[in-house]
């Protein structure tokens, strides 16, 4: 059987549903690598410095001549395609996937992110676990992510921003059940947050010079979770500890129920 290329690219979110998805192939066929070509390419490097960690052998990588030849006729197979190969479909449990090498695409497939969570944090997170200590109440105080930057982008008109009516109502939704002391928003949009958000609790914005797998970390370690319409707060909800509170987007796209499409029946949606 011929070697599969996963290809690692977008932002961290993304990079953890195709992490995920190499997992899953893994399973099926151990000539599986995963090529992260796209790291040399921009500076989205979320995942990198586990890449780099020695420890985890699950980890298999194209050879740096192998990386940017398969990068190159990746990105001519998608272009004479027209984004309309392998990689654009959603399901890929039922497909013979030892037809195709090149799997190159985001595979937001929430059930395998389900399945393969248990190995995912612990590739994410066991060096962390002793190194980083934050002193929060996790279990009594809530965290809220709030995803502005590329959805403000005219290109990215599918993914809406959130109201600020959304946050209120969720903390709002958290607080009847659970006793809240303060909540701690994660942003991306750190001076919008401080002056345009109104929450039925004390907030600060987190705001701790941290890479931010450490960062994600911290969010993920929150029983009490508010996510926007976001990979990365969807993977921070999923990961960490058990039977968490989470509040999700009643539309995780313009014209898409959240419901319909992330698969976490015991989540509140809200508009």
């Amino acid at each position: 059987m011929l070697k599969q290329t996963v290809f690692i690219k977008g932002g961290m979110g993304n990079q953890l549903f195709q992490l995920s998805y190499y997992l899953f192939l893994l399973k099926k066929n151990k000539r599986v690598n995963l090529n992260i070509e796209y790291y040399n390419r921009g500076d989205r490097r979320a995942l990198l410095d586990i890449f780099d960690n020695k420890k985890h052998s699950c980890l298999v990588f194209c050879t740096q001549d192998e990386s940017r030849i398969k990068y190159f006729f990746s990105r001519v197979l998608n272009k004479l395609f027209k984004n309309k190969n392998i990689s654009f479909f959603r399901k890929v449990t039922g497909l013979d996937l030892n037809y195709f090498l090149l799997h190159d695409g985001y595979w937001h497939e929430y059930e395998l992110a389900y399945e393969n969570r248990s190995q995912i944090s612990s590739l994410l997170f066991s060096d962390l676990l002793e190194s980083k200590d934050f002193e929060y109440d996790f279990e009594n105080v809530a965290a809220l992510h709030i995803r502005r930057g590329d959805y403000l982008n005219v290109e990215n008109y599918k993914y809406q921003t959130i109201s600020s009516d959304y946050y209120y109502n969720a903390i709002l939704r958290l607080k009847e059940k659970n006793d809240l002391k303060r909540c701690i928003v994660f942003s991306d949009d750190r001076e919008w947050c401080l002056s345009n958000l109104k929450l039925p609790l004390n907030f600060e914005v987190f705001d701790e010079s941290l890479v931010l797998r450490e960062e994600f970390y911290c969010l993920s370690k929150f029983k009490n979770i508010v996510i926007s319409n976001s990979t990365f707060s969807w993977w921070a909800a999923v990961l960490g500890q058990d039977n968490k509170n989470v509040v999700c987007p009643l539309y995780w796209e313009r014209g898409l129920l959240s419901s319909d499409y992330i698969g976490s029946d015991n989540w509140d949606f809200i508009l």
